[in-house]
């Protein structure tokens, strides 16, 4: 290859580091329904930039989140607020929250329509050309590196969407849109860990582990919200740091961070057991 026979005339100096030394950012997804409770989760932490693309931040603020906010109308606020944190490395943020990527996508195509309707006066406004997909799709995967690439803490949200695989099964993955649902897998293959957000329902109990009565003597039920980051086959999720999966309840955004920083435990019996049986589910599930 000409790449190859130019590069033997070069000497070429190691730039080999101890992997103990490397200090990669975190970046983190969390996908599922609306109101489901992902703002919140997000603004549950010190240090925290929203760059908010919806408008949903009062859920955060109503739950006493001290979080930082840059409105998102347009692309372009969006371009700002990147080239601003890239400018000021010392900006103090230890967590920047893209609250959603869903939105983002809708964004990115406004400023691609709005562009065209500009050079084409007999463009429609709402209806993007053939050409225009590869450019919506690049551009929106071009931010989501852009982002992940700055050396801090990085969480990405979005919609939950049904889509089917291969085999005609049923799966939840991000909402983000692009050949079927390849872009939304290339955005969660970028990520260190990714998981779906759920409500859940359980008896409550009291300190000593006894359920909790109500004045008629019946057992009191409170909401929880369970975050699944395994591929369970219904629920696409992924854990690199082999410390959140196969799922974490009523933990926020601080929790989760700090069980990464404080890195995997050795597995107890149960738990090897517990994931063992999980592995022959999903081996049962695929051959069926």
């Amino acid at each position: 290859m000409a790449v190859g026979n130019k590069r033997k005339k070069k000497a070429i100096t190691p730039k080999f580091v101890d992997i103990s030394e490397t200090d990669e950012s975190k970046n983190i997804l969390l996908y599922g329904d609306s109101g489901v409770g992902k703002t919140v989760w997000s603004g549950d932490e010190d240090g925290v930039a929203f760059i908010s693309v919806e408008n949903g931040t009062i859920s955060a603020k109503n739950q006493g989140s001290t979080a930082k906010v840059w409105p998102v109308k347009t692309w372009e606020d969006l371009e700002d607020a990147y080239t601003w944190f890239m400018q000021n490395e010392d900006h103090g943020f230890n967590v920047i929250i893209i609250d959603s990527l869903t939105k983002m996508q809708d964004l990115a195509l406004r400023a691609i329509l709005d562009d065209a309707v500009a050079e084409n006066g007999s463009r429609d406004l709402d209806i993007p050309a053939i050409q225009d997909h590869q450019k919506w799709q690049n551009m929106f995967k071009r931010f989501v590196l852009a982002f992940c690439d700055l050396p801090v803490d990085t969480v990405f949200t979005a919609l939950a969407r049904k889509e089917s695989d291969e085999e005609g099964e049923d799966f939840l993955t991000p909402d983000i849109q692009g050949k079927g649902y390849q872009i939304s897998q290339w955005v969660c293959g970028q990520m260190s860990a990714y998981g779906y957000m759920k409500m859940m329902r359980r008896i409550k109990k009291d300190a000593s582990g006894d359920p909790v009565l109500d004045g008629r003597g019946k057992k009191v039920v409170e909401n929880f919200r369970r975050i699944i980051w395994t591929d369970t086959g219904v629920v696409r999720g992924k854990d690199r740091y082999d410390v959140l999966a196969p799922y974490t309840d009523d933990k926020g955004l601080r929790e989760i961070r700090a069980m990464i920083e404080a890195g995997p435990k050795k597995q107890t019996a149960p738990v090897k057991r517990a994931a063992a049986a999980r592995r022959r589910r999903g081996t049962t599930r695929k051959a069926s």
